[in-house]
């Protein structure tokens, strides 16, 4: 091979491998291109969701609370965050209690999920007469035999407590009170309520009606998400329907009601509540309340007295809420 022919070949290796080095160097920064371009693309994406996780935690989080149940007449007690469901304070939360008619609140959210027309004239059933005098149970006043809207039974059951409401409710959903309790323990069980069985659905005094606050605080939770629940639920007064017996309707007050003067309380106000009573279960009381924006369930029961004393479940609700709106 020539000097000439050997200098050309030594000359297009050299262009070769600058060619090669050149590619080389190209694919290079296309590739370190395209990962800063995906990186950014990445960083752009997670950001709106990092600030939306960032705005959901700071949603979330509860207020610092000094909530002392310590004190109270109740001998059980829960107070959780409405929202959460987070427990901000216990008091023998676990221990069995019997509910009395704090069992209207799953009576009514059943007969509220199962009631297909409100509007609908329902008989008030002549055969419950016999057990409302038998357990001396309270009522919402309305005759034996009478038409009454379904909505009107609702409100009578929770307002009023009344039992004659709840078994007319129960005969019209299905049929009798059994097979009610059947779609009343379903439910327990559907909510995790594990510690909860229901025999009455007004509430009477049954070694099988049993629960504890916990699962009674859960219950009045997942309860106040039926929109139709959480407006009996926080209603004071209501009058019901004109009826013949009644030409001027019925005016129905809560409970609750009746053994406040008011329902402001520091930083908030009560919206609404349950109360219940018998010698077993002592005075009991499922309430919710709204202060400075955020709202409480409060569950409590075996509270000291009775129907004619003084009024200290609803004294301890009082009692923990104003504690909410003082330490925040």
């Amino acid at each position: 091979m020539s000097k000439n022919e050997e200098r050309m070949r030594q000359v297009r290796r050299q262009k070769m491998i600058l060619l090669a080095t050149g590619i080389g160097i190209l694919l290079l920064v296309v590739i370190l291109g395209m990962t800063l371009a995906g990186n950014k693309k990445k960083e752009k994406e997670s950001k709106p969701q990092e600030k939306k996780q960032e705005v959901e935690e700071k949603e979330e989080a509860i207020p610092k609370l000094q909530v002392d149940l310590g004190s109270l007449y109740s001998e059980n007690a829960i107070l959780i965050d409405e929202k959460t469901g987070k427990t901000i304070a216990e008091k023998n939360s676990t221990k069995q209690i019997y509910p009395a008619s704090l069992t209207k609140i799953m009576t009514v959210l059943v007969g509220a999920e199962n009631l297909k027309d409100l509007q609908k004239e329902v008989t008030i059933p002549a055969e419950i007469q016999g057990a409302l005098i038998e357990n001396h149970a309270s009522v919402a006043g309305f005759e034996m035999g009478e038409k009454v809207k379904a909505e009107d039974l609702l409100y009578g059951a929770i307002l009023s407590s009344g039992a004659d409401c709840c078994m007319t409710i129960a005969r019209e959903v299905a049929g009798t009170e059994e097979e009610y309790l059947k779609l009343m323990n379903k439910k327990a069980e559907e909510l995790g309520l594990k510690h909860t069985h229901f025999a009455d659905v007004s509430g009477f005094h049954h070694e099988d009606n049993y629960s504890t606050v916990e699962d009674l605080a859960k219950l009045l939770r997942e309860a106040l998400q039926n929109k139709e629940f959480y407006k009996v639920f926080t209603t004071d007064t209501y009058t019901t329907t004109a009826t013949k017996e009644h030409p001027d309707g019925i005016e129905l007050k809560s409970t609750l009601y009746k053994n406040l003067d008011t329902m402001e309380v520091t930083g908030g106000k009560i919206l609404g509540g349950k109360t219940g009573y018998t010698d077993a279960a002592g005075l009991c009381l499922a309430s919710l309340a709204e202060i400075n924006g955020r709202k409480y369930v409060l569950v409590t029961a075996k509270a000291d007295g009775n129907l004619f004393t003084e009024g200290f479940h609803v004294t301890d609700a009082v009692k923990v809420y104003e504690q909410i709106g003082k330490s925040e």
